[in-house]
């Protein structure tokens, strides 16, 4: 009975910066401690600072939907974020601290027939993986969601089927940062909050000097954690990152009855929906366009997940909301992670995770504990290589071969090439042999590549393709990109496409300027 009255911390009491550390850890969120656990576990690098200009978990860590999915649609990230899963799932045993994981399965939605393709292109990728994942229909969705209305004759958006992913599940985000925090300072790892990063020294190709609001500290190593701050922190050392912050806002209502034991998210609707272990029903969106460091919510946000909501779940009409809030997202140009070595050679980072990087956080972690010894594994160290983005890449890569190829073709022969800016070929890098670029479609034309800038430039492209793409030709349409507010998004390109047919099955992004959407023709079901 004694030990129930007995004072205890999570960690350490905070105490004065040392001179140097082996390894300093910029910003305390998810990424940042789950690397310095694993740098004392595995390694046994104590001498580690966790710097956090707030409170631990302030950041993003803290204000995300705490979904985790391994359900993605390229092998490499299926693989990747199967390893994060994973190790969530011993990670409590691990740490001795609940972190309230329940796989309790994630539905993604399908609306359309193209919505059905992709899922069950998902779920091919998703099973040869060892991946747990299937495509289900509607009588399974209501057997897994009882509360959720299925079936609706005047649904805007029809319920025909969804991707069944039985591993994914919620996790508390807290959680996960303070048992992070609790085994890393139990490892020897110390951490400092409201200590932030002001300026860095850099000399002979390295950083040496962290200089904090709380004084001066010399690092062997530099790990860049701050996600939405990333790219403030990196300036610091002269390695510009092409990374923009934007705000992914979510809300709660007041609890209510148990109603959902599935996560619950659609592409099409914008909307993602859970209920807590304590009744309220967790909702998010997509994240909003423009770019900002401001945490505040929207009313546009509210009442679009609202709407959606409503229309999944009509008897929450009547519900309050409890509260809304919104976190930073970082994005790179192609929507690629940042994971990895920089040009500085005591300096990594790992930044541009979007909306999925709580879902990485152990793996991540692992893997910058391991870039630090020099061991990375045969999964984390492909990861690592493939997702790093320098700016090189970014303003310099050629499209090339995977811009121009052509389903069943060795390599592509005719094609029609319009409105492209003046320094498109130059990216193509070098050309195949037999590639021949004219201005306009003919009957010849195995692939179009259209650049459009207007919505009325995009009528004129569709009605274009409408009425001259051949039926085994594929084409392109290219558009800007969002931060140059064209006024138009990716949802009219694909919306206006399928409308007279076409069916988008690829995206790629041309540079930093420029965005591509590839289609091609429906198939006859006949």
């Amino acid at each position: 009975m004694i030990d129930i009255f007995r004072k205890r911390r999570m960690w350490r009491r905070q105490g004065e910066l040392k001179s140097a550390y082996d390894v300093v850890i910029v910003g305390g969120g998810s990424h940042g401690l789950a690397a310095a656990y694993y740098l004392q576990k595995d390694h046994g690098i104590r001498s580690v600072a966790v710097l956090e200009k707030r409170y631990l978990g302030s950041g993003a860590a803290g204000r995300n939907t705490t979904i985790l999915r391994s359900n993605y649609k390229t092998p490499e990230g299926a693989r990747f974020y199967d390893a994060s899963v994973k190790l969530y799932e011993g990670l409590s045993q691990d740490l001795n601290f609940n972190l309230l994981f329940s796989q309790c399965g994630h539905l993604t939605l399908a609306h359309s027939d193209r919505a059905m393709f992709v899922m069950a292109n998902r779920a091919e990728v998703n099973r040869l993986q060892g991946i747990d994942s299937r495509v289900i229909y509607p009588d399974e969705i209501k057997r897994l969601a009882p509360a959720m209305q299925v079936t609706n004759e005047h649904a805007t958006y029809p319920i025909m089927g969804a991707l069944y992913h039985p591993p994914g599940g919620i996790i508390r985000h807290d959680a996960v940062v303070w048992g992070l925090a609790r085994g890393a300072d139990r490892g020897g790892v110390e951490i400092h909050q409201d200590t932030e990063v002001q300026s860095m020294t850099r000399s002979g190709g390295r950083v040496t000097h962290v200089h904090t609001n709380r004084g001066t500290v010399s690092a062997g190593t530099v790990l860049n954690c701050t996600a939405g701050w990333s790219t403030q922190i990196c300036d610091m050392v002269g390695v510009p990152l092409p990374i923009t912050t934007h705000i992914l806002q979510a809300c709660v209502t007041e609890p209510v009855k148990p109603l959902l034991d599935v996560v619950i998210v659609s592409s099409q609707m914008h909307v993602y929906i859970s209920q807590t272990d304590r009744g309220e029903f967790l909702m998010g969106a997509e994240i909003e366009p423009w770019t900002t460091y401001r945490m505040q919510g929207t009313l546009n946000f509210l009442q679009e997940v609202s709407r959606h909501t409503i229309e999944l779940f009509p008897q929450l009409e009547r519900a309050r909301l409890l509260r809304s809030w919104a976190g930073l997202c970082d994005l790179s140009p192609d929507y690629s992670p940042i994971l990895g070595k920089t040009e500085v050679e005591n300096f990594h980072v790992s930044a541009g995770w979007g909306t999925y990087g709580f879902k990485a956080a152990p793996i991540v972690g692992k893997t910058l504990a391991e870039l630090v010894v020099g061991a990375a594994d045969v999964l984390v160290e492909r990861v690592a290589t493939a997702l790093f983005v320098a700016r090189e890449v970014v303003a310099r890569q050629p499209v090339g071969l995977p811009f121009l190829a052509i389903p069943g073709e060795a390599e592509p022969r005719e094609i029609a090439l319009i409105a492209a800016p003046d320094n498109f070929i130059p990216q193509l890098g070098e050309l195949p042999s037999g590639v021949r670029f004219r201005k306009s479609i003919a009957s010849s034309t195995v692939l179009a590549i259209i650049f459009i800038r207007t919505l009325a430039e995009l009528q004129g492209a569709l009605d274009l393709l409408e009425a001259k793409l051949p039926p085994k030709a594929s084409a392109w349409i290219v558009r800007p990109k969002t931060h140059h507010k064209p006024g138009f998004n990716e949802n009219h390109v694909r919306n206006g496409a399928l409308a007279r047919g076409l069916v988008d099955y690829k995206i790629c992004s041309v540079d930093a300027d420029w965005s591509g959407i590839k289609f091609a023709w429906r198939k006859s079901s006949s």
